[in-house]
């Protein structure tokens, strides 16, 4: 450690230090004298611009250099068991040295150092680079970080930002690196909207700051801070990038090799940088740069009144942009896509208004219209574009995790010590409640728990290592929700302590600590709205015939065969197919819907004992009070089967039992016998199934019905038709010799 006073101004350093023989140091340093001394050398550091404060490393390092530019060296200070690593960083640091000296200007000291370090940083002070130990031998980090630490030399270190006026360097050297590497390898679009993604997870209304308050946020290879990082990194790095649209490409260079020229080896604040771009670009950049840098606040854009106006002859697309966000509209340059039947129209909107009304013509029928898929505006993003990622876990505001009682105690110990640091409320299954599940992004920790399986069913996950699945909750699609499984609270140490750094996935399984399968749930790029999707139509080879049709049911263990309950047609449509499956193969059942499991001794005894007449059947199956529909629709079917002996399985669940999870508390409102009575596992997490389910409730309900009936209504239905597919499953499972023909209404098939 190295003590010296921190004044109100920056001082010229001179520093000396006395360090062992096999020890080799490093400081801010223009030149370094040594000279030998009876306790081993001593070092002078010579440094001839004024600092805050000064940097001091020390190791037994060995030490390797090569010139480079205009009579300057490039330096590695590696640990003699990671020796074999510095050659490669140097070459690579090399690339990085030519390519900013071209874009910006000469590099601004006469000595480079790339500088290992024991402990797991990444920091970058002038004329040379700290990168922790672990962090070296990481593969990609000669292709990602080093770069980026490389470029603060110029941009942080040289021209460094002013305190009081905001930290801009952070978000340059995002972009002049990160980014830019990015975009070398096609990848530009992923790049950006993962920093989109990563800024939506973990900024909100309670900790958004302007960039102007922005002054660090430590060290970028470090955890803690994401918040902060999103700010000025990703806020910073995006509004450079529309800057950059805004001037031109080459502009923006220009007027970066002007603030390097003007500011090497000063401050710089905002202000400092807008005048550069302004003078250079010629453009009265000051809106641009005053809703950017004192805006804490995203947009956020919505498309309304879309129309096609054919009047003319030729088509005219016709559409509103609203700007959603609260306060005054941005002033916006708005990149959409228009996919005609035979072209693509690309094109910005110039919008400064909260609402604006656009005309386009278009060559022929416009298919879909698209705003920002390329992602070159800072925004917020809409939920079809937001896949459930570990980080969208991580930043949320409320977070809940739910305990699975019937796991060891101690399995999930090492995570459950993470998600309490990271502020979440650890709670058993056996008392959370679906209206907590739906209000909060939760992790389940254990996926055998009735919690999790009312939700997900069970999970297919491998049975080794530990599996970290995130998902949409379907109880609030807005919020992650995450499946965790592991072999053994071993496996859960060592992977987790490792999720950090994997926050834009949403599947992960790790063995031994190392991640081996990481996926990241497919979504939509760009705000997509389909205005007039091109018909379709089937190509008719063959027209099949009745008896053809029946043919290919032949090998078929399950038909279903739908209906609308009053649609007479249905019925006889089903008793015609049903009468044909027999004959080929006697050996099947019928599943009906229109029973509850409860009836089921009721129809063997009518269907295939034939001991009770149809009077007593329909009281005591209590057909009347239970379905309702008129009886002689299903009566020609039911006497076929009795005719027959073709077994009916009832397949429904109690009526009172579906109706009481929706009116009252979901499935939480069920007893414990009545918990006995439904399946083990239900799936509402299905693509799909939430938006069918929604559709269905907004048709029949209160346009201002809450989340909580629509989330009461989806868990109904879904016990109605996981109980149907189990009913089914079972029987067959227990008759393999068996088919069966499947009877329930259109929308359950």
């Amino acid at each position: 450690t190295i003590w010296h006073p921190y004044l109100h101004q920056d001082q010229l350093f001179e520093l000396t230090a006395t360090i062992p023989d096999n020890f080799e140091a490093i400081s801010e340093a223009e030149e370094i004298f040594s000279s030998t001394v009876k306790a081993g050398k001593k070092l002078r550091f010579s440094f001839p611009y004024p600092l805050p404060g000064v940097n001091f490393v020390a190791g037994p390092y060995i030490i390797e250099k090569t010139s480079f530019g205009d009579d300057r060296e490039l330096y590695t200070y590696f640990f003699s068991e990671d020796q074999e690593l510095a050659a490669d960083y140097r070459r690579k640091t090399l690339a990085y040295l030519a390519r900013y000296e071209e874009m910006i200007g000469p590099f601004p000291y006469r000595r480079f150092s790339v500088v290992e370090n024991r402990l797991p940083t990444g920091y970058s002070m002038p004329t040379y680079t700290v990168l922790g130990q672990a962090v070296v031998r990481l593969p990609f980090m000669t292709d990602t970080s080093l770069g980026h630490e490389t470029l603060h030399q110029w941009f942080g270190n040289s021209v460094r930002p002013e305190p009081a006026g905001g930290n801009w360097s952070e978000g340059l050297t995002t972009l002049l690196a990160d980014a830019l590497y990015q975009e070398d390898q096609g990848k530009g679009r992923g790049f950006r909207k993962n920093q989109l993604i990563k800024y939506q997870s973990y900024v909100h209304d309670d900790n958004e700051i302007t960039l102007l308050r922005f002054g660090g946020a430590g060290s970028h290879l470090l955890g803690g801070h994401e918040d902060l990082r999103a700010i000025g990194y990703t806020r910073s790095a995006m509004t450079f990038q529309m800057l950059r649209n805004r001037i031109g490409a080459d502009k923006f260079v220009e007027a970066l090799r002007t603030v390097y020229q003007e500011r090497k080896h000063r401050k710089a604040s905002w202000q400092d940088l807008a005048i550069v771009f302004e003078q250079v670009s010629g453009d009265d950049l000051k809106p641009f740069f005053e809703q950017w840098l004192s805006r804490p606040d995203l947009p956020s854009l919505a498309l309304a009144n879309l129309k096609i106006d054919d009047s003319g002859g030729e088509p005219v697309l016709a559409f509103t942009i609203h700007q959603a966000n609260d306060g005054e509209p941005y002033r916006l340059s708005v990149p959409i896509t228009i996919i005609t039947d035979t072209t693509t129209i690309s094109r910005n909107i110039e919008i400064s208004e909260k609402t604006t009304d656009l005309s386009i013509p278009v060559d022929t029928t416009p298919r879909e219209l698209i705003i920002d898929d390329d992602y070159q505006l800072m925004r917020r993003l809409s939920p079809l574009e937001l896949p459930p990622v570990w980080s969208g876990f991580a930043g949320a505001e409320n977070k809940l995790a739910v305990l699975d009682p019937g796991q060891d105690d101690k399995l999930f110990l090492p995570l459950i010590n993470l998600l309490e640091q990271m502020g979440c409320r650890v709670v058993s299954a056996a008392e959370v409640t679906s209206k907590e599940i739906g209000a909060a992004a939760v992790i389940f920790l254990g996926t055998s728990s009735r919690a999790s399986r009312n939700l997900f069913a069970s999970p297919d996950h491998p049975a080794t290592g530990l599996t970290i699945d995130i998902r949409a909750n379907p109880l609030n699609p807005a919020l992650p929700a995450v499946l965790v499984s592991a072999a053994n609270s071993t496996e859960v140490r060592l992977g987790g302590r490792k999720l950090r750094h994997y926050g834009k996935y949403s599947y992960l399984h790790f063995e031994q600590g190392r991640v081996v399968t990481k996926k990241v749930a497919p979504v939509k790029d760009g705000q997509r709205f389909l205005i007039a999707p091109p018909p379709g139509g089937i190509e008719i080879g063959t027209n099949l015939s009745f008896d053809g049709i029946v043919e290919k049911l032949r090998d078929r263990r399950v038909v279903y065969i739908g209906e609308s309950h009053t649609r007479y047609e249905d019925h006889l449509l089903q008793l015609r197919i049903i009468r044909a499956m027999f004959h080929q193969d006697q050996e099947m059942a019928i599943g009906m819907e229109m029973f509850n499991r409860s009836a089921q001794e009721v129809l063997d005894l009518y269907v295939l004992e034939q001991e009770i007449d149809e009077e007593e059947f329909l009281r005591q199956s209590h057909y009347i009070i239970k379905w309702g529909y008129d009886y002689r629709f299903y009566q020609p079917i039911i006497n076929f089967a009795r005719l027959k002996r073709i077994p009916i399985i009832a397949l429904n669940l109690e009526k009172d039992l579906v109706s009481k999870v929706y009116r009252q508390e979901g499935i939480d409102s069920l007893e414990e016998e009545e918990v006995e009575a439904i399946p083990n596992d239900l799936d509402i997490s299905m693509p799909g199934y939430r938006q069918r389910i929604s559709s269905v409730f907004r048709l029949h309900n209160n346009p201002h019905s809450t989340p909580d009936q629509l989330n009461n209504f989806l868990q109904a239905q879904s016990l109605w038709d996981e109980t149907m597919a189990e009913s089914i499953a079972l029987y067959l499972a227990d008759h393999p010799d068996q088919r069966m023909a499947v009877i329930a209404g259109r929308g359950h098939v």
